[in-house]
This record gives C-alpha cells, structure tokens and sequence, in this order.
C-alpha cells in the first residue's frame, strides 16, 4: 500500500533528499579550520603552563631510577629548562590570536 503524501510533505522530502545529498560544508575548509583551532589551543595551554610552572626538568630514564631508588626526588644529571618571561604572554596572545582567526574561516562552501 502506497503511503500518500500531501504537497507539504513532498516538499519536506525532497527538500530532505536534496540537502543530504549535496553536503554544504567544504571538507577541506573545514580540515584548515580544525588545524589552526588546534594550534591556537596547543599555543594557549603551553602559555598557561608557562604561567604556572617556573620550569621543567628533563633527565634520563636511568636517572629517573637512580633517584627513586635514593629517594631522593630530584634526578641528578638532568637539564633545567625555565622560559623567558616574555614566553607566557606571547604564547597566550598568539593562541588567541589563531584561535580567532579559526573561528572566522569560512566554513561553508
């Protein structure tokens, strides 16, 4: 048994069919737009972590065991890393900035 359709619910339908069948977002725009969001995040949270940490040391995987064997915390023989203190700030600013610029890319095609 046919199903009838009235005339409005013809014009949903194809109206339906024609939208699913032509996307309307550009993929590759799209692909830009995801990347640039990306590293405008990355940026922002390496600024904030830049922000909190004084700095960071880097040591060797047997250091790492010598110190835990010597219960003694901090690994000998390993490098200290500190950023300058313009680092926080350009970080923050430029992950803004890029993130901004994501939101305003075209997504549509």
């Amino acid at each position: 048994m046919p199903i009838l359709l009235t005339f409005g619910d013809r014009a949903a339908y194809e109206a339906a069919w024609f939208v699913s069948s032509f996307p309307r977002k550009d993929p590759v725009a799209a692909m830009w737009r995801a990347f640039f969001l990306a590293i405008g995040i990355t940026l922002g949270i390496l600024g904030v972590e830049c922000l909190i940490f004084d700095g960071a040391m880097v040591a060797t995987p047997a250091a790492i065991d010598d110190a835990r064997s010597l219960s003694a915390g901090i690994p000998a023989g390993g490098k200290m890393i500190k950023p300058p203190e313009w680092a926080p700030w350009s970080l923050l600013s430029g992950g803004t900035i890029v993130s901004l610029y994501a939101l305003t890319l075209k997504s549509s095609a």
